[in-house]
């Protein structure tokens, strides 16, 4: 694996390359610009299709676990879809989410180094992750690492804004990521062979093949290989996918299917800038196996279940602290669901799932924790235009107390083009197996025989609870679609490592109960086509979350963050060359790094594009640029991330 050091004297080499770029900046800029432009062009005989159909709104099914129009539903869902995921031209799932309205992303490092999510000022262990509908998050740091998603597989995203854990149980206190896979679902068979190559030694290789398999069986493959050098000392990634699903059909609307996906990664871990590691290492692996099944028992009734397995593996190794760590972790689990109509006006959804956890880890030991529930949800129509919904869940946890989460929400249809929602909730989120068994170690960092800093876990701590309020509004201006939304949440008993020996220089540190948050804020969004050839979106999040002893804010969560882009594609010569253009805008606001804050980060903004064209519907070819202005960009404190980059890649089609 090839390890980059970092030059701190400019070379010719360095200044050549800066020259490059320089180049590709002007000519990137210069054709979005002109295509993005409120210009008519005479070689210009149609616009292309748009990614997103603004016409037709999409069904989700994570907001209520069944099918709903979007228009309808009773909770705020935001939907990625694949045409989203591809015209951004992203490497990991973080950077697709930026778009949406109450995410925050914190990066730490370049490619392949911790992407971490939080959704309306939670913390990342406070927003459950799903895959397919099966919880993936990290029994031992409760959050999920993004780079770990293959992008390449994913046929939408999904995400509900605020408390959900009346239908998903712990970790739901902020929402809900629910990426849903890619199926077979083209009667032709196809594959597609990718490649791209950038700054910095990225390169990326993906190859995916679907097709049937008789009149009732589907096929889909995908493998994809990255690599890339880094741009700081030992800030190299090598990573690779593999992802299949095996479908079904079984009678009128019933289904059987089994998924995998499988990652395995080799990295080096850099550090922070003041605090390097040159020589650590770590390894990842993951393994997730899934077999569902669905049928219909009766007239609109639906019945499902799924077993899931998981595995992941990490080792960490840092020869200079003498650390080396190995974790592997294991997560069984099943799920029932049945779906019935009552009275033709109530809709009955129950159910319950049980999981097993298991870690052996050189650090925690070998800890092994059970849960199950049940859940029961009732939509009801209530006249022409009011819909509503009333839902609680029992949840039952080896080790501490017992959970019951309810949500009552209301749904007000204004008309055909206007719709009002709000709801009450009640939400929560276990501790982790690093929250509990952490092991009690103690340090001795200037080797004068006394202890100056400690850490361990905390069996007596309790989950976090939380109540949450939102209200909000979506309509339809002509052909553009926008919603807003207010929230508020009410946090208690949060988690937090603190320093609980003043004898200690550095401090002893363990999780303890002891703070409350106040979150509340706005979210506001807007999208579709603005003129005849150009489309975009905007997206605006305004947060307040304090931490209510002591009213100051909450690190890494700034009061403002913007999102936006404009895109446009037009038709040369019509199917045979097709050209779109895409800027992207991310803007966040001023935040602390720490609770304290002393420790403030600046304003950032940050600038992308992308330019493609598609020749005779087979071959597609692109440039994409990152961080245009070539800014210091610090989404942790420590934690650079990359200059201005450059990619290029190609993507081939095949259908029989």
């Amino acid at each position: 694996m090839l390890s980059v050091k970092m030059n701190t004297i400019p070379s010719a080499c360095s200044r050549k390359e800066d020259s490059v770029h320089g180049r590709w900046l002007w000519i990137l800029l210069l054709i979005s610009a002109v295509m993005v432009g409120p210009y008519e062009y005479a070689f210009a005989q149609e616009m292309t299709s748009l990614q997103v159909d603004y016409e037709l709104q999409p069904i989700v099914v994570t907001a209520t676990r069944t099918p709903q129009l979007l228009w309808e539903s009773n909770a705020n869902v935001f939907v990625l879809t694949q045409g989203d995921i591809q015209q951004s031209s992203s490497l990991h799932l973080g950077d697709v989410l930026r778009s949406v309205p109450g995410v925050e992303i914190g990066e730490y490092g370049g490619l392949g180094q911790n992407v971490t999510l939080s959704l309306r000022g939670s913390t990342s262990g406070q927003v459950l992750v799903l895959i397919d509908g099966v919880p993936v998050n990290d029994l031992q740091l409760g959050g999920v690492d993004l780079n770990h998603f293959c992008l390449d597989n994913i046929d939408r995203v999904e995400v509900i804004r605020g408390a959900a854990s009346a239908l998903y149980g712990a970790d739901a206190m902020g929402g809900v990521i629910n990426v849903i896979t890619r199926t077979a679902t083209d009667p032709r068979a196809a594959s597609t062979v990718a490649y791209r190559q950038g700054d910095h030694g990225l390169e990326k290789i993906t190859g995916r093949l679907s097709r049937p398999l008789g009149s009732r069986f589907s096929l889909q493959v995908l493998g994809s290989n990255i690599e890339y050098d880094g741009f700081r000392n030992n800030s190299d990634y090598a990573g690779r996918h593999f992802d299949a699903r095996l479908s079904c059909r079984l009678g009128t609307g019933g289904q059987a299917a089994y998924s995998t996906q499988f990652y395995d990664a080799d990295l080096g871990v850099p550090g922070m800038e003041a605090l390097p590691t040159p020589r650590a290492r770590q390894q990842d692996e993951s393994w997730n196996q899934t077999l569902f099944l669905k049928a219909s028992p009766g007239p609109e009734q639906s019945l499902q279940g799924m077993i899931y397995r998981q595995f992941s593996r990490q080792e960490f190794d840092n020869p200079d602290w003498f650390i080396e760590a190995d974790h592997r972790r294991w997560v069984h689990g099943a799920e029932v669901q049945h779906t019935f109509s009552s009275w033709d006006v109530h809709k009955i959804t129950w159910g319950g799932d049980i999981q097993r956890r298991r870690l052996n880890s050189s650090e925690n030991g070998r800890q092994e924790l059970d849960r199950g529930a049940l859940f029961a949800q009732d939509e009801f129509t209530i006249g022409s235009s009011l819909r509503a919904r009333l839902t609680a869940r029992y949840d039952h946890h080896q080790g501490f107390d017992d959970q019951i989460n309810p949500d009552a929400t209301l749904t007000w249809l204004i008309g055909e083009s206007t719709s009002l929602f709000v709801s009450l909730r009640r939400a929560y989120r276990a501790p982790t197996f690093n929250d509990l068994y952490w092991p009690a170690t103690r340090y001795d960092y200037d080797c004068d025989g006394q202890f100056d800093y400690g850490e361990s876990g905390n069996r007596d701590i309790k989950p976090e609870r939380a109540v949450s309020a939102q209200i909000g509004l979506r309509r339809r201006l002509g052909p553009l679609w926008g919603d807003l939304c207010l929230f508020h949440r009410q946090v208690k008993d949060l988690i937090q490592w603190d320093d609980v020996d003043d004898e200690y220089a550095y401090g002893y540190w363990m999780p303890v109960n002891t703070d409350r948050a106040r979150i509340e804020g706005l979210e506001a969004h807007l999208q579709g086509p603005f003129l005849r050839r150009l489309e975009g979106s905007l997206a605006y999040t305004y947060l307040d979350a304090r931490d209510d002893r002591t009213d100051r804010l909450l690190p890494y969560q700034p009061r403002h963050q913007l999102s936006a882009h404009l895109q446009s594609a037009l038709t040369v010569i019509s199917e045979q060359l097709d050209l779109t253009a895409r800027l992207e805008l991310e803007a966040v606001g001023e935040r602390y790094a720490d609770s304290a804050q002393e420790r403030r980060l600046a304003a950032e903004t940050r600038l992308n594009a992308r330019l493609s064209a598609r020749f005779l519907r087979h071959l597609s070819a692109y440039l994409v640029g990152k961080n245009l202005q070539d800014r210091r960009f610090v989404l942790r404190s420590g934690y650079p991330l990359p200059g201005r980059t450059f990619g290029v890649g190609l993507n081939w089609d095949f259908w029989d």
